[in-house]
């Protein structure tokens, strides 16, 4: 996969804030990647690359893997998805092909073991990550997805309307039970033709699970069914094992387990479960572990893990988050902020006995409420016709054009709306630059035919529909296409 890396010191900016979260330290130069969930075992086989990292948060940006500000190089990374798999499967379970980084998206929670964290910059005498002023790269050797997603027919689906023009409706649902809400920042995989969020409208989610809460704040959204009744996929549930003795529960959905998958497992944990689809409950569970990430196998390496508090922390500095063993420094971090329940994000080194000692600590709440900033890195405006040529997907009368995938499986990414200046909603023309500063028209974006783009950057909110209205989007054609 492509690896370039684009000077964008406004983006760079912005994605190290891990979403605005404030901070309680600031010590540590390490950037490394936000976020959750569990998976990742031995090193892979990332060409040679010695594992000297763990990162762990959503993707912000392809063309290589972007977490929290940090371009993963994923060319010869090993892919994991559902159940730690190596391989793409269908809905009935059969292979489809091995996995790749091309099947890490946008918004899906990860894992990644990688090598050293560096600076690729050429303007700055003697470059580290605490003074890159261009996208901070890294060698992947292992990416893992999907342990942790929801996957089922929602229900209960409420829309929550946008407060202002300028900002978008956030939705709320539940799967088999769980609490599911989206923010500004979820990405959404609506399918082609598209379908409409819904009750009985299959879907998988990833997202931050809160036990104190039972809420799982959705980073992805991807349709998998317009309804119930077609799909003949398995189900995902995640949430806190009860009644484990008699009529076991996960999130308060009645299970169906047997002696052998009780064996290790004890009520309160956070659990995971591959189950038989089925109309209603209990169901039948064909596959279940414990959802909380432990750090024995990082030993020594450099981590940072971004989460919800599982246990506050002690008098001492001792707190879980995503299940892992973290250690701070009461003299330097304010415990009586690190209560069950919080968002945080740790930064450290994994010590001999698998426990994160923390040198930066973040503390705050979640999503942005403002204008979403999106990336993406070799992308192309067009789709693929009879597979070999691209065709311009702007639609003049709606104002549209579409971000897809360069190579196979080709994929939506994003149907951008462009605001007129006389557009009745009231809403400020959308502006378009090149590099330098150049300025664009509409029109100079529907004329554009066989182009790929090194970078695509889009400010903007999403509407209930699932398009995505820019405010200004910023090209940069790769020449030579």
């Amino acid at each position: 996969m492509s690896t370039r890396r684009p000077f964008v010191p406004s983006l760079h900016a912005r994605l190290v804030t891990c979403s605005a979260l404030g901070s309680l330290l600031l010590s540590s130069a390490l950037l490394v990647a936000c976020g959750g969930g569990g998976g990742v075992g031995a090193a892979g086989t990332g060409a040679g690359t010695t594992v000297t990292g763990f990162s762990a948060g959503s993707v912000t940006g392809k063309g290589s893997t972007i977490v929290n500000g940090v371009e993963f190089d994923d060319s010869s990374a090993t892919v994991a998805g559902e159940d730690d798999s190596v391989d793409l499967l269908d809905d009935k379970g059969k292979k489809v092909r091995g996995l790749s980084g091309d099947d890490v998206k946008l918004g899906m929670e990860v894992e990644i073991e990688h090598g050293d964290i560096s600076c690729p910059s050429t303007t700055v005498p003697t470059p580290t990550v605490a003074n890159c002023d261009v996208t901070p790269t890294a060698k992947a050797t292992r990416i893992s997805f999907g342990n942790n997603s929801l996957l089922a027919p929602i229900a209960v689906f409420n829309t929550t309307a946008a407060a202002t023009a300028t900002t978008q409706a956030t939705y709320r649902f539940t799967l088999l039970g769980q609490q599911v809400q989206t923010t500004v920042s979820t990405e959404f995989n609506l399918g082609s033709p598209t379908i409409a969020l819904g009750n009985d409208v299959v879907v998988e989610v990833h997202g931050k699970f809160d036990a104190s809460t039972g809420i799982t704040t959705a980073t992805r959204i991807e349709v998998k069914s317009a309804t119930s009744a077609a799909y003949t996929g398995v189900y995902r549930l995640r949430g806190v094992l009860a009644n484990l003795a008699t009529s076991p529960t996960i999130g308060g959905m009645v299970v169906v387990l047997t002696a052998d998958q009780k064996a290790g497992l004890s009520d309160g944990q956070i659990v995971r479960a591959r189950l038989a689809a089925a109309t209603t409950a209990p169901y039948t569970v064909q596959v279940i572990r414990p959802a909380g990430r432990t750090l024995e196998d990082q030993k020594g390496h450099a981590a940072e893990i971004e989460g919800v508090v599982d246990t506050s922390a002690s008098s001492g500095g001792d707190l879980k988050v995503n299940g892992a063993v973290v250690k701070v420094d009461p003299t330097k971090v304010d415990i009586a902020t690190l209560t069950q329940g919080a968002r945080v994000v740790v930064s450290g080194t994994v010590g001999a006995t698998g426990t994160l000692v923390a040198t930066t600590v973040k503390v705050g709440t979640t999503a942005p409420t403002l204008l979403v900033e999106k990336q993406f890195l070799g992308y192309t405006l067009k789709t693929i016709d009879n597979g070999a040529t691209f065709v311009n997907t702007y639609d003049a009368a709606k104002h549209t054009f579409e971000v897809w995938t360069t190579t196979a499986p080709f994929e939506l990414r994003e149907t951008v709306v462009i605001v007129q200046a006389n557009d009745p909603s009231g809403l400020p023309a959308t502006v378009i630059t090149g590099k330098q500063g150049s300025s664009h028209t509409e029109a100079e974006i529907a004329a554009q035919t066989g182009t790929s783009f090194s970078l695509l950057n889009i400010l903007g909110h999403r509407i209930p529909d699932g398009r995505f209205v820019a405010s200004k989007i910023q090209f940069q054609p790769k020449k030579g296409v």
